[in-house]
């Protein structure tokens, strides 16, 4: 009984993991990185505010947003991740029923976004992180470096 009720779970777990959210307009879906392979320097090389541990670090508050954030040493490609994404994926462990969890993922996307567009900056490619049927966070590829406009955004 254990045993297939297990198998159970581990199947709607596996299948939810294919289950495809809405995420922002223009997203690769065909080239998503799980959640739980990325780290600093296995897909992209994030020098700047980011950890193996949680992924984007430097946390940023815009227009009533908050929102983490790493890059890469050239600042022309950043990884956005909602700063609440793993404390809701403990309180939801069925990740895939979990739209809030899109929801806030989106609204870090489009406070990034809004920033880089007011300064020149173009997203050229936008690669979805998921996990569990959710979007977990982004990573943007730009045109030309962005980083160094969303800094004065930091919080404590």
């Amino acid at each position: 009984m254990i045993r297939s009720s297990a198998i159970a779970f581990c199947t709607f777990i596996t299948l939810a993991g294919c289950v495809e959210d809405q995420g922002v307009a223009g997203t690769d879906y065909d080239n998503r990185i799980s959640t739980l392979t990325i780290l600093c320097n296995s897909h992209y090389p994030f020098t700047q505010d980011c950890s193996n541990w949680v992924g984007a670090k430097r946390k940023l508050e815009i227009e009533g947003f908050r929102v983490n954030v790493a890059a890469t040493g050239d600042g022309q490609t950043i990884l956005v991740m909602d700063p609440d994404g793993i404390a809701r994926k403990t309180v939801n462990v069925f990740g895939a029923l979990n739209k809030e969890q899109n929801k806030a993922s989106n609204n870090s996307f489009e406070a990034v976004q809004k920033v880089l567009l007011r300064n020149g900056v173009r997203i050229n490619r936008v690669l979805p992180l998921t996990s569990m049927g959710s979007i977990d966070g982004y990573i943007l590829e730009l045109s030309k470096e962005g980083y160094s406009y969303l800094k004065p955004y930091t919080v404590k």
